[in-house]
């Protein structure tokens, strides 16, 4: 008989995903377009995403007693920016993927051009939930400036938006070398920098000190990488029922990937630095960072 498989159980801080799951379907509901509109952005915002990046905020401002309201919907824009650019990817013309966390994608569901539509006003929602829960902190005006340069810098074309255009454009015929230093210079861009805001937006809201802020940072970067090789490693051997989407789908579209650079085994010693490195940075932080060093090892084992 076979076996019935089974998603493993989830780590205890992911409980903080249900406050994540409230403030979202909030943000949703005040957001002033038509309902159709709203159901269609509920549809891909609602599927069971780990909610990684916000989750991440929280833990630092819990660990340094500074979780308010306001800040955690501040945090939700991360997921909303992170949710429209899956809508854009999953597109023909990019990624062209038929699945995300177990349904169909929403240009399967409805058409191309509308999902992108959708992918924009969940942009455009994520803008709109920072500038209201902005007016609703008492955070100093260099913190909120601080705010606003590094969503700028790290959402776009220095950062997420910038790391998808150099995925896009991997020249075959550079040497190995080149492709491995490009690598790491995209995946750092396209995934790391929403990780790194995750964890520098709640430190500007905690009031956290400059030599917290700086391991911080350095977690942030090695965390980032971390998850895209991981992710890259799954893409290759994960089980699609655990995954929600099919693998292989790298190879489909001959993308350079960790695995395509160094081999699974390679990619896994990789991963397994990163993971070093990501804890080594939390060192100075003492018990403050138990909660950040169990979701890097959380990240680093993830089967989904």
């Amino acid at each position: 008989m076979e076996r019935i498989k089974r998603r493993p159980a989830q780590p205890a801080f992911l409980v903080y995903k249900d406050s994540i799951e409230t403030y979202l379907k909030e943000a949703v509901a005040v957001f002033p377009v038509a309902e159709s509109i709203k159901r269609d952005m509920a549809y891909v915002l609602f599927s069971g995403g780990k909610r990684v990046r916000p989750i991440l905020g929280y833990m630092v401002l819990q660990a340094y007693d500074a979780l308010q309201p306001a800040f955690v919907r501040i945090l939700t824009a991360l997921e909303l920016i992170h949710t429209y650019s899956l809508v854009h990817d999953d597109l023909p013309i990019m990624d062209n993927d038929d699945m995300r966390r177990g349904r169909p994608t929403l240009h399967k569901v409805k058409n191309e051009t509308y999902a992108a539509i959708v992918g924009n006003m969940i942009l455009n929602l994520a803008l709109h939930q920072v500038i209201r829960q902005m007016n609703d902190t008492r955070l100093a005006m260099n913190r909120k400036q601080e705010i606003i340069h590094f969503f700028d810098e790290k959402a776009g074309f220095n950062g997420m938006v910038g790391g998808q255009i150099l995925d896009m454009n991997f020249a075959a015929h550079a040497g190995r070398g080149k492709l491995r230093s490009a690598y790491f210079r995209m995946i750092a861009l396209k995934t790391g920098r929403l990780i790194e805001l995750a964890i520098d937006l709640a430190a500007i809201m905690a009031g956290v000190n400059r030599r917290d802020r700086d391991c911080l940072a350095s977690y942030g970067r090695n965390a980032g990488l971390l998850f895209q090789v991981v992710d890259d490693i799954l893409d290759t051997v994960g089980d699609e029922t655990l995954l929600g989407k099919p693998v292989k789908s790298d190879e489909k579209n001959e993308k350079i990937t960790a695995v395509s650079l160094y081999g699974v085994q390679g990619a896994r010693r990789i991963a397994a630095a990163l993971r070093r490195n990501a804890a080594a940075s939390l060192k100075p932080l003492g018990h403050k960072a138990n909660e950040l060093l169990g979701f890097v090892d959380f990240m680093a084992n993830r089967l989904y």
